[in-house]
C-alpha cells in the first residue's frame, strides 16, 4: 500500500487468512517520534492498536513506510 493512503481512524489488514496469520491494526496517530535503530530519531511514526491477531489490544509505533509495507487493505465495517 501507498504511504500517502494511510488515514487516522483507519483499520488495515494484512491480507492473510486464518486464526493464527491475520492480523488488523487501526491508525491512531501519524506523526510519532520514535527511534530507528539505523538513523537514530525521526517523526514519522505510526502509532497503532492491534485489533486482530498477536499482541492484540496492545499498541505500538512503526515507522510510515512499514507500516505501508505491512498493510494489504482497508478492513471494510460490516
Amino acid at each position: 500500500m501507498k504511504p500517502s493512503l494511510i488515514q487516522v481512524g483507519v483499520t488495515y489488514h494484512n491480507g492473510k487468512e486464518g486464526p493464527r496469520s491475520y492480523s488488523a491494526r487501526k491508525v491512531l496517530r501519524t506523526g510519532v517520534p520514535y527511534s530507528d535503530w539505523m538513523y537514530g530519531f525521526k517523526n514519522d511514526g505510526i502509532e497503532y492498536e492491534q485489533i486482530a491477531g498477536k499482541e492484540k489490544g496492545k499498541t505500538f509505533v512503526l515507522s510510515l513506510k512499514s507500516f505501508a509495507q505491512w498493510a494489504k487493505g482497508e478492513v471494510k465495517e460490516a
